[in-house]
C-alpha cells in the first residue's frame, strides 16, 4: 500500500440520492465531486457538466450521439481536460461491463472514469479519484491500477440480479469490491449504488465485513446523502 503524501488538497464530496425509476437496464449514477466548492462537479450520469452548467462528456460515443449539441463521448482510455476559474480536471473514461461476458447487447455499452486534479502549478499533491460505474468486476479493470495511482476509489456494488437471469450478476458484491480495491491499491473506497433499487441482493451490512479484513481496515468511508463532506 502507498504512504499517503504529506499535503494533499481536499476533494469535496457528496452523494445524492439515486433516483426512483423503475429497475429496468441501465441507469444514472448520482454522484459529484469537485476539487473545491468553486470547480466542476463531474457527473457519471447521461452528461457531464460543469458547475457553470456547461456541458461536457458523456460516457460514450453513443451517448453523446443522442444528446446531440456539445456532448462529445468517450471510449475506454481516451481523455479530456475541462477547466474552470483556476482548476482544470483531467477524465478518462475507464473498461466497465454491466454483466457477464456476452449480456452486453442487453445492458448496453457502460463506463468508468478516472479523474484527476491537482498538482502541475495549481498547489497542493495530485489527488485521482475513479469511479466504477455500473460494471461486474473483470480482467480489463486491473488496468486501471497499472495506468493510475488510485487515491479513492467510487464502488458501485449491490450484487445486483435479476429473476429472469438466475445467477448472473450485473453489478459488484462486497466481497468482488473489496477485490478490486486491493487490485487498485486505493487509499480510500466509497461504496456506492447498493441500495434504492429493487435488484439489489445483497444485505448492506456484507460492505463493512469485506472491508473488515485486515489488508483493508479503514480504507471504507461512507457518504451520507446530501452532505458535502472533505476526502
Amino acid at each position: 500500500m502507498r504512504p499517503p503524501p504529506t499535503t494533499r488538497r481536499p476533494a469535496r464530496c457528496a452523494a445524492r440520492p439515486a433516483p426512483r425509476s423503475p429497475p429496468t437496464g441501465c441507469h444514472p449514477s448520482a454522484w459529484s465531486c469537485s476539487p473545491t466548492t468553486s470547480t466542476p462537479t463531474i457527473w457519471t450520469g447521461p452528461a457531464a457538466r460543469s458547475s457553470a452548467g456547461r456541458r461536457g462528456s458523456s460516457p460514450l460515443p453513443a451517448a453523446a450521439e443522442r444528446l446531440g449539441g456539445a456532448a462529445e463521448g468517450l471510449a475506454p482510455w481516451e481523455s479530456r481536460e475541462v477547466t474552470a476559474g483556476a482548476t482544470t480536471v483531467r477524465v478518462t473514461a475507464t473498461p466497465a461491463r454491466h454483466g457477464p461476458e456476452g449480456t452486453e447487447q442487453v445492458t448496453g455499452p457502460v463506463t468508468g472514469f478516472v479523474v484527476e486534479y491537482g498538482g502541475n502549478g495549481e498547489g497542493g499533491s495530485k489527488r485521482t479519484l475513479y469511479v466504477s460505474g455500473d460494471t461486474v468486476r473483470h480482467d480489463a479493470l486491473a488496468e486501471i491500477g497499472e495506468r493510475f495511482a488510485i487515491d479513492t476509489a467510487f464502488l458501485h456494488l449491490g450484487d445486483a440480479h435479476f429473476p429472469a437471469t438466475g445467477d448472473l450478476a450485473f453489478s459488484m458484491s462486497a466481497r468482488e469490491g473489496a477485490a478490486l480495491a486491493r487490485t487498485l491499491g486505493a487509499r480510500t473506497v466509497i461504496p456506492l449504488h447498493y441500495d434504492s433499487w429493487s435488484h439489489f441482493t445483497e444485505d448492506p451490512a456484507r460492505i463493512a465485513e469485506a472491508f473488515g479484513a485486515p489488508d483493508l481496515k479503514g480504507r471504507l468511508r461512507r457518504l451520507r446523502p446530501g452532505v458535502a463532506e472533505t476526502l
